[in-house]
């Protein structure tokens, strides 16, 4: 009878790795104490009263998402073609230019729009972006070792245009979302406040300053 054979350890880089398991308990403490640190702080770098307002969720959600996949896009397109298609550095480079310059290309248009318009809440723009945004992540998905390298940009291409249509309007949204008086300065420290006026004083120029 053989003896049954050890447990194969997962890959260092695996998802069940201990390395990775470690690092997001990591991630999930320190988003806990982030968050009760800025709660208490009396100057936080994140105001969490912010977030009660629900269009500044809305666009906080939506921001994160398409900056997420925009990195995504990043960091995938140039490690695919040069790891499966076997190009150089430089030719991955170009590769990823539709993906920047997709972006740049719809918040320009996004952000002309919504200053032509005036609106950013219902307007198609956004309902576009993100259609081209699920399109392009879908495609990019079907690489494989025998898809061109220009068709992969064109890929990147779509998903590119398609957040900066997205990002653009909710980041003029979120930045209207709030009165002045949420960046108002803080108030001035007693040590500068102008002295108050005495009872005397203020009675005395009170009177010269009543008409004769």
């Amino acid at each position: 009878m053989s003896a049954p054979a050890p447990p194969v350890a997962p890959p260092a880089g695996s998802w069940g790795s201990s390395r990775m398991v470690g690092l997001i308990v990591a991630i999930v403490v320190l988003a806990v104490l982030f968050v009760r640190r800025e709660g208490r702080a009396s100057e936080p770098v994140l105001p969490l009263a912010l977030l009660r307002d629900p269009v500044m969720r809305v666009c906080v959600g939506v921001n994160f998402t398409s900056g997420l996949l925009l990195w995504c896009g990043i960091f995938f397109v140039p490690l695919f073609v040069q790891e499966v298609r076997g190009v150089s550095p430089t030719r991955a480079g170009f590769v990823l230019m539709p993906l920047t310059f997709g972006a740049a290309a719809g918040t320009l248009v996004a952000g002309r729009r919504v200053e032509g318009s005036g609106r950013y809440r219902f307007w198609p723009w956004p309902w576009a972006g993100s259609v081209l945004m699920l399109i392009g992540v879908a495609l990019l998905s079907t690489l494989g070792a025998t898809t061109p390298a220009l068709l992969g940009g064109g890929f990147a291409l779509l998903l590119g245009t398609g957040v900066g249509f997205v990002m653009q309007p909710s980041l003029v949204a979120a930045q209207t979302a709030r009165r002045l008086a949420t960046w108002a300065r803080p108030p001035r420290p007693p040590c500068c406040s102008a002295p108050s006026a005495t009872p005397s004083a203020s009675r005395s120029s009170a009177a010269s300053s009543t008409p004769v």
